[in-house]
């Protein structure tokens, strides 16, 4: 049997961050991998890492992250992030929960998100969706 791939976090989540930014309404300079600060280019995705978890004894890892728009106003923010889910579900990335609007005080934007979760095959090096 040949060897296999090792999971790469860092490549992983740049590759889903440049996914995201192809949504309609998203940039390079607008998919952020920290909590945006009030000087940010709004509005904008806010991508988590992702949590790998391994399993079949470490031949796929059963990956989670989170994805948040920040916006003006809630219907922006979840118009937003259902081009975001769009695209993240080109990559079989299914969304597998979603959060309420929420307003933050400190940054004067509203934010709107979910969970996304995905098989990474270390036989074959794909994304493959969960059933």
């Amino acid at each position: 049997m040949a060897g296999l791939y090792h999971l790469e976090l860092e490549g992983l989540t740049r590759m889903l961050a440049q996914c995201a930014a192809e949504a309609e309404g998203l940039d390079e300079q607008r998919v952020l991998l920290k909590w945006p600060d009030p000087t940010a280019l709004f509005p904008c995705c806010v991508l988590a890492a992702p949590l790998a978890k391994p399993v079949y004894l470490g031949q796929a890892y059963e990956l989670t992250l989170t994805a948040e728009i920040w916006a003006e106003d809630p219907l922006q923010a979840a118009g937003l992030f259902c081009r975001v889910n769009e695209q993240l579900a080109r990559l079989n990335v299914r969304m597998s929960g979603g959060t309420a609007p929420a307003y933050d005080k400190d940054i004067a934007k509203w934010r709107y998100g979910g969970t996304f979760s995905v098989r990474w095959n270390a036989i074959n090096n794909t994304l493959e969706q969960i059933c």
